[in-house]
Formats: C-alpha cells, sequence, structure tokens
C-alpha cells in the first residue's frame, strides 16, 4: 500500500514581509517531512512555478515564495536549481505590449522576459538558481504510458532528469477547471503546440495524463491570496 501524502497548511500575518514568507515556506516544507535526506548534495531540482502571463501575484507564484524554496533547496545540497515554466500561448503570441514598433506596439513576451518583468529572475539568481522558459529548454519526446487524451508530447529534458522535483501553484480559480492547483499547473511544461490543443473538452483527462509524465516529489501552493480569475 502506497505511503498517504503529507499535507501542511500554515498560516501568517498579513501582509506578509520577507522574512514572513520565508518563516512558512520553511515551515510548510518541514511540517511535509523537511527536504533532509530527500535533496541529496550534488542534486539538480527543477522547480515550476505559476507565470502564465506578465500579471503580479496572486495571479502569479509570489518571486519571495520562489526564491525560499531555492534557498531551501540548495541548502539541502542541490548543486544546481532550475525553475522553469512555460507562459500561456496567447501570452507568447498575443498579448499587447507598448513599443517603439511603427504602429505603436507589437505583441508577445517570452517566458525569460516575464520572468524578469516580475523580478522572478532577479530574486532566484540571488538565491543561487537559474530561470528558464520551457520554449528555450531542450525538449524529448515522451510515450504517455496510460494516457487517454495524451500519448507521446514534448517535454523539457531538465525536468525528466532532474533529481527532485518541485512543483509550486498559485491558489486561483479557471474557467474550464474551476480552479488552477497542482495538476493544472503541470500543463505548462508542454511545448507551445501542446498547450494550445489541451485547451479543448477534455482539459482534465489531459492534466491527468500530464501527472503521469513526472510526478513533483512536493507541492507547494502559494496561497498568501488567493485569486477570482
Amino acid at each position: 500500500m502506497s505511503e498517504k501524502s503529507k499535507v501542511a497548511i500554515v498560516k501568517g500575518r498579513m501582509p506578509p514581509d520577507l522574512a514572513e514568507i520565508d518563516r512558512m515556506v520553511r515551515e510548510a516544507v518541514n511540517l511535509t517531512g523537511g527536504l533532509t535526506g530527500k535533496i541529496k548534495r550534488g542534486d539538480h531540482v527543477a522547480i515550476k512555478p505559476n507565470l502564465f502571463a506578465p500579471y503580479p501575484p496572486p495571479i502569479s507564484v509570489d518571486r519571495r515564495v520562489i526564491a525560499s524554496m531555492v534557498t531551501m533547496a540548495r541548502e539541502a545540497g542541490a548543486s544546481r536549481v532550475t525553475v522553469i515554466e512555460g507562459v500561456s500561448v496567447g501570452t507568447l503570441m498575443k498579448r499587447v505590449r507598448p513599443s517603439m514598433t511603427p504602429c505603436g506596439m507589437s505583441r508577445g513576451f517570452k517566458t525569460s522576459e516575464v520572468m524578469r518583468i516580475l523580478g522572478i529572475t532577479k530574486a532566484v539568481e540571488e538565491a543561487g538558481g537559474e530561470v528558464m522558459g520551457v520554449e528555450d529548454a531542450e525538449k524529448v519526446e515522451v510515450n504517455v504510458k496510460g494516457g487517454m487524451a495524451l500519448h507521446r508530447v514534448n517535454y523539457p529534458k531538465v525536468v525528466l532528469d532532474a533529481d527532485y522535483f518541485i512543483n509550486m501553484p498559485a491558489m486561483k480559480t479557471h474557467t474550464m477547471t474551476m480552479v488552477t492547483l497542482s495538476i493544472k499547473n503541470l500543463q505548462g511544461l508542454l511545448d507551445e503546440r501542446g498547450r494550445y490543443y489541451s485547451h479543448r473538452d477534455d482539459l482534465q483527462q489531459h492534466m491527468v495524463d500530464i501527472s503521469k509524465i513526472r510526478k513533483p516529489d512536493l507541492v507547494l501552493l502559494d496561497g498568501l491570496l488567493g485569486s477570482w480569475w
């Protein structure tokens, strides 16, 4: 019989400062068993936050929460921590931004740009990690064992090869799935084509199939503020 998952909920004072956020992250992780012995010296840790567009928290995961998790992974012995995300296809192709183009605007933000705009790149690098956009990552073709909606996908090699995988969703609603939490967040690891074609009437089954590829070793939900979206 498989071991039951451990769940911890940590509360703190509002509004939280950097020290309070770090305390809550550490307490939540330690209540579920901590990282000692799970992340070994020299390991590579991959972290998947939720940053689908250049929108600040609570729509995106707070950069301070991400940085605290990177710091904890490094303290546990990780030699490399990669924060990887793939923003929505709409963000990549259509989201409008001011620009000095002849028409006065341009469209599209890469994931690396979104991370920079939200201050995540700076926070992660200061904590000893690196950032990577899914569109820039090396992909491998993966057969989804037991997949019913997804059978073969292009998936970031850096996540498949990581010794420890942390999923970091933001607590918010979603028009198709009611909420965006841990399983829905894994959608952002598919390539652009996979992300675009998965938002259809069998999206729920898609998410089940995605979770079969690489299950997170730890899920840390950013619930500093909930978002109705």
